[in-house]
């Protein structure tokens, strides 16, 4: 397995998430990480079977979208358990 699974693979996996079919340069927007730092974490991505790409031809052109494989979604929705309890843990203690 090419990634360790850090925060930046996190950023990149909730971004196509939450965009499905989104355009690489719109997942790298949508990531908020460095171009350099979203291209080599969607690379490990790709190669460890979390993320696919697929190419679409759009009237002449053809574009690289990104999907989440079945795999990543599911981690992917623990991501999201995970940060939703993470802010409900910090709310309580702001409430304390």
């Amino acid at each position: 397995m090419k990634s360790n699974f850090l925060t930046n693979h996190a950023l990149v996996i909730r971004a196509i998430y939450l965009h499905q079919g989104c355009n690489v340069n719109e997942a790298l927007k949508y990531s908020g990480l460095a171009p350099n730092t979203f291209y080599k974490v969607k690379v490990e991505l790709v190669e460890d079977g979390f993320v696919e790409e697929k190419e679409i031809q759009e009237g002449k052109i053809k574009k690289k979208k990104l999907y989440l494989t079945n795999k990543g979604k599911d981690v992917a929705q623990g991501l999201l358990c995970l940060m939703d309890a993470l802010e409900k843990a910090g709310e309580a203690i702001t409430e304390a």
